[in-house]
């Protein structure tokens, strides 16, 4: 739990950062980067967080930045892709996903808790986040009313009222922080104390993480045989369970790309050197646990 920890720490310490410190670096096209401290803290993050891992590659780190992938399932006519989505991305992102889902009717699976119990007193919002980086939030540019005509959607994740009270209490917390102007050491020292009780964090991210992802493969399951093309734009860290999930159902793999989230300064790309890629096979792997450390 001490590496989602760190993330939180990286994300929080940003999003109270002005504008200027985080936007100056540019690229060799017309692309803005993100800052090179930003930048360097992120690649800080990756080799602590193992985020590659937790992710089974859905979000990479290359020498231009951060990526993500989406992979094509197929089998007898039927196709799932899954699209590995980030809450904030380079301004474009959401806008060139929606325009490859244009072409033949699609059934998308959307995430979004819903807050039906009116549980969350103040729902955690990265736009002012996104603002103050220059980028875009997926809230606003990737909500259901900006989809192609023709994508229909179903809400396929939890509610408020599905989580435990420590989930709930964690996500007021959170929602607290990213609504203060200014930062607030009490109320991240608050909600670290929360996540740091072992029960809690367990709790915390089965509920975010376990009891969300059996609600979309359910939701998969009901959809397959009146479907030709189902899309799901997920969290990546909840994707290599959904993965695993179509891969055991016959579904083959057929096809993979990668955009760019966050792009890198383009000097980075001297002295980041590639990576050797790691063993993702579906049945190898640390467990979700072991690789948080909780």
């Amino acid at each position: 739990m001490k590496k989602i920890i760190l993330l939180l720490v990286l994300v929080l310490s940003c999003h109270f950062l002005g504008a200027a410190e985080l936007t100056t670096a540019r690229t060799d096209s017309a692309e803005t980067a993100i800052s090179p401290l930003l930048a360097l803290s992120i690649i800080l993050i990756f080799d602590v967080a193992d985020l590659e891992d937790l992710t089974r590659d859905y979000i990479t780190l290359g020498p231009t930045g951060i990526l993500s992938t989406e992979k094509y399932y197929e089998k007898n006519g039927v196709e799932i892709r899954l699209l590995g989505m980030a809450h904030v991305a380079e301004k474009g992102f959401y806008q060139n996903v929606k325009n490859s889902l244009h072409g033949k009717p699609a059934l998308m699976l959307m995430e979004g808790i819903t807050d039906d119990a009116k549980l969350l007193k103040t729902p955690p919002d990265l736009g002012a986040f996104a603002e103050k980086l220059g980028v875009d939030s997926q809230r606003d540019k990737f909500s259901p009313r900006e989809m192609p005509d023709n994508v229909e959607i179903i809400r396929a994740d939890l509610d408020s009222s599905d989580f435990s009270a420590g989930t709930v209490e964690v996500l007021n917390s959170l929602g607290k922080i990213y609504s203060e102007k200014h930062f607030n050491a009490s109320s991240l020292l608050m909600m670290y104390l929360k996540l740091s009780d072992l029960e809690v964090s367990q709790t915390f991210m089965k509920d975010l993480l376990t009891k969300r992802n059996e609600c979309l493969i359910n939701h998969l399951q009901e959809n397959l045989a009146r479907h030709n093309l189902i899309l799901v734009p997920w969290g990546a860290m909840h994707l290599p369970e959904i993965e695993k999930w179509v891969a055991n159902n016959g579904f083959t793999l057929k096809d993979q790309k990668s955009r760019t989230i966050l792009r890198f300064p383009s000097y980075f790309k001297y002295f980041m050197s590639k990576k050797a890629p790691k063993d993702h096979s579906l049945n190898s792997g640390k467990s979700l646990y072991e690789v948080l450390g909780i």
